[in-house]
């Protein structure tokens, strides 16, 4: 961080788990701008708290990594490889796949641990105001549309 006040954790002092929906709609709410629809979710717990989460659907073999976030001023080292491992040997997929917002990232973790990039693909989300009001807002009350730099399609094969 630019005033290097975040926690570090090191994913060896953290165990994996499955979370419930609502635990991890509550997670996604405090600690990501994207909370996209996700049938598994899958955390890593410090201290017996989520510090890490990943949402993901299943389909004819293949896993699509749909939310992926630490706890906010939180830092997990070797966290993201765990939980892959964790993802791997529990569903057994032929391919993961995820797709990464390029105004946050390059998707360079994901590359260190095997992913390629595919195709980089327009990405427009809305955000009702009502419900993000600390996030964004208009004059009006009204539901805007958000541009971004785009998604990037990442790639596992297993």
């Amino acid at each position: 961080s630019k005033f290097n006040k975040l926690q570090r954790i090191s994913a060896h002092k953290c165990f994996i788990d499955r979370i419930k929906k609502p635990e991890s709609k509550r997670f996604l709410k405090k600690n990501s701008l994207y909370i996209e629809k996700s049938d598994i979710f899958v955390g890593l717990f410090y201290k017996n708290e989520i510090v890490q989460l990943i949402g993901l659907n299943r389909y004819k073999g293949k896993i699509t990594i749909n939310n992926c976030c630490s706890k906010l001023g939180i830092q997990i080292f070797g966290g993201l490889s765990k939980i892959l491992e964790y993802i791997k040997s529990k569903f057994q997929p032929a391919q993961i796949e995820i797709f990464i917002n390029n105004d946050f990232s390059d998707g360079n973790s994901f590359e260190k641990l095997g992913f390629k990039k595919k195709e980089l693909l327009p990405y427009c989300f809305k955000i009702d105001v009502h419900d993000f009001h600390e996030r964004c807002s208009d004059e009006n009350g009204n539901i805007l549309k958000c541009y971004t730099s785009g998604i990037t399609r990442m790639v596992l094969d297993c």
